[in-house]
């Protein structure tokens, strides 16, 4: 049985699973962590991803959340939301927000529960604002992952204020810092910039060490396992299900991503 799998090191069961679903993206990001691009590539299948899916919820999965790259980029994408709609676990997704258009929220609503707009840059902030909007209209459930570089200490602190001035909750954003070895942000100055938007902000739990968190796994575009979305330390897995991920995930320790 699958349940007879350990989790080396960790403080509990895997209960919630990332899967990029492409590494394409047009944004060009110099700092991007998996080398998206608008060229990018996917080894995924819809029909694949939906069994592997399936198999997750089955074996105790309870939230699956879709990244990318930037997922509304992912060519079969809503194909994909056909096959998991009826799934039985938490679907949500994390998305620069450009290839949101008119319709886009509605059809969005139809299969996932919430959806996560990232902030790669002070100027994104209002657009973020208006697609947060549009996505709450329907019902789904929002929030923003707010990227803090450190490059522009005035623009990243008034970007902060926006969002707290457009009525954002603080249980809505995430403040992350960008990580590497040139060009880590230290927590002083992620937190100096987050309490411009809230004396109670959220981060990620690694702010102050590189760990894994026990109940948090992370599947590449090419169908390799690891630890956390940001780690070089994968392994591929031999078979598209709970088990084939936990061995990938348990056949290598976590690297630090700076």
């Amino acid at each position: 049985m699958t349940d007879s799998l350990s989790i080396k090191g960790s403080n509990g069961r895997i209960k919630l699973v990332s899967i990029e679903l492409t590494n394409r993206c047009r944004k060009r990001c110099s700092w991007c962590y998996n080398s998206s691009s608008p060229e990018g590539k996917t080894f995924w299948r819809p029909e694949i991803l939906a069994a592997f899916i399936k198999d997750l919820a089955a074996n105790g999965i309870e939230a699956v959340s879709f990244g990318g790259g930037e997922p509304l980029e992912y060519p079969h994408f809503w194909e994909l939301m056909d096959l998991v709609r009826e799934i039985s676990v938490f679907k949500s997704m994390t998305t620069n927000g450009l290839e949101i258009g008119p319709e886009t929220p509605k059809r969005l609503a139809e299969t996932l529960r919430k959806v996560h707009i990232s902030i790669h840059d002070p100027a994104d902030v209002p657009g973020a604002i208006l697609s947060v909007q549009a996505l709450s209209k329907t019902g789904i459930r929002t929030g923003l992952n707010f990227l803090i570089k450190g490059e522009d200490e005035k623009a990243e602190m008034k970007a902060a204020r926006q969002l707290r001035e457009a009525g954002i909750k603080p249980e809505q954003v995430i403040f992350l810092p960008l990580r590497g070895e040139k060009s880590g942000v230290p927590p002083d100055y992620l937190k100096l910039v987050a309490l411009e938007f809230s004396p109670k902000f959220q981060s990620t739990f690694c702010l102050l060490g590189c760990k894994k968190s026990g109940r948090f796994a992370s599947v590449d575009w090419q169908g390799q396992a690891g630890w956390c979305s940001f780690t070089e330390a994968r392994t591929r897995m031999e078979e598209f299900t709970y088990r084939g991920m936990m061995k990938a995930v348990e056949a290598k320790e976590m690297v630090s991503c700076g």
